[in-house]
């Protein structure tokens, strides 16, 4: 062989071998590149794995706190509801009692309207009483006086006068007792 067929035999070795090197370095750049990308494909899927999983985070903070905050609102509510029921229950306590205090009220106001009656019916009876008491007693004590004071003015026995003297003092006590049972009673002579 000659040596141009052996230097084109060699050339052409060498033209495949570069190419096959060239070849093995291309595919190694793409695998290389396939190996980056999965790589990057790796990072970015984690990236996206740990943003989820912040995010989840977030929204179960969010939630803890919505629920925390319901969970408030619940028990204000709560409060809220005994707060008025106790109140409701003490109006309807206090109202119940006004009214049974005002009917405990009206029933006493009848009973002493009703006696007051019958007080002022026994009063103008006990005033007649005393009108006729004080009349039918006044007029004869006074003429008692005056006979007891007629009698005085004759001749009498010391003894005698001594007995004028004692119905003339129990007239005096009489009409007195009389005078005082009408001014206190408010009738006049």
């Amino acid at each position: 062989m000659s040596l141009n067929k052996i230097e084109l035999y060699t050339n052409s070795k060498i033209r495949s071998l570069l190419i096959a090197i060239l070849l093995c370095m291309a595919c190694s750049f793409i695998i290389y590149g396939q190996q980056k990308d999965t790589q990057n494909q790796l990072q970015l899927e984690q990236i996206i794995a740990k943003q989820k999983a912040e995010k989840l985070a977030n929204e179960s903070e969010m939630l803890r706190m919505k629920l925390e905050m319901e969970k408030a609102k619940v028990r204000n509510q709560l409060l809220i509801i005994i707060f008025g029921t106790v109140l409701c229950s003490v109006l309807t306590i206090f109202t119940l009692s006004l009214y049974f205090s005002r009917k405990q009220i009206r029933k006493k106001n009848r009973l002493l309207n009703e006696q007051n009656t019958r007080l002022a019916a026994v009063n103008q009876q006990k005033e007649r009483l005393i009108g006729i008491i004080a009349n039918d007693l006044h007029v004869p004590l006074n003429q008692s006086k005056d006979f007891t004071d007629l009698l005085r003015d004759t001749s009498l026995q010391p003894d005698q006068l001594a007995l004028v003297n004692q119905i003339a003092q129990a007239n005096n006590v009489g009409l007195l007792l009389i005078r005082e049972m009408i001014q206190v009673d408010g009738h006049k002579d």
